[in-house]
């Protein structure tokens, strides 16, 4: 999408101790209102940020699913969903809503570069497979095995955004069933 203010590069790493993503985004203005230690900020509403969407094995159900999000300061935003979007809580304001399991947190470990002169942005991220365990699939996933993933850059409340599977529309950010398929390989194996 060359005409996309978004458009985006990412690679996919693993480890025995944590899934790596790491994004280049061309957002020549990035930008984000909250400070990096926030407390499950709505990323989505007003910042700069990469979203994954990760449910363990490859069955495209939207059962047991995480969403991860990383602004271009470092915030998170991270929950853990049951079922497709469920649970939400709170009251009327958006600002009380709750959305999966916030209670839940990913540990992720991050790193943000805004990149002036290249008008870009990067974002490194460590998820420990400890937080990504599933009753239905092995945590780490053995070589072989298939995830569900999708990735997402945005900014300006997600009215510019683009995904490494595109949704079709099929749902919203959060169908499983359109998220890309990781597959682990080892090391010098493909």
């Amino acid at each position: 999408m060359p005409r996309s203010p978004v458009q985006a590069s990412a690679k996919v790493a693993w480890s025995a101790s944590d899934l790596y993503f790491a994004f280049v985004v061309g957002d020549a203005r990035p930008t984000s209102p909250f400070a990096r230690d926030a407390v499950d900020p709505h990323l989505w509403e007003r910042s700069s940020a990469v979203e994954l969407m990760i449910q363990p094995g490859d069955p495209g159900d939207n059962r047991d699913y995480y969403e991860v999000q990383v602004d271009v300061g470092g915030a998170i935003w991270d929950t853990r969903f049951d079922d497709y979007n469920a649970p939400l809580g709170g009251g009327p304001d958006p600002r009380t809503k709750t959305f999966g399991h916030q209670d839940w947190t990913s540990g992720t470990r991050r790193a943000t570069a805004i990149h002036a002169s290249g008008g870009n942005y990067a974002v490194e991220i460590a998820i420990p497979w400890s937080a990504l365990s599933s009753g239905r699939t092995a945590s780490p996933p053995r070589a072989g095995d298939t995830w569900r993933v999708n990735m997402y850059s945005f900014r300006d409340g997600q009215r510019e955004s683009l995904a490494w599977s595109p949704i079709l529309g099929e749902g919203n950010f959060h169908r499983a069933s359109r998220f890309g398929r990781v597959t682990f390989v080892e090391r010098g194996r493909r």
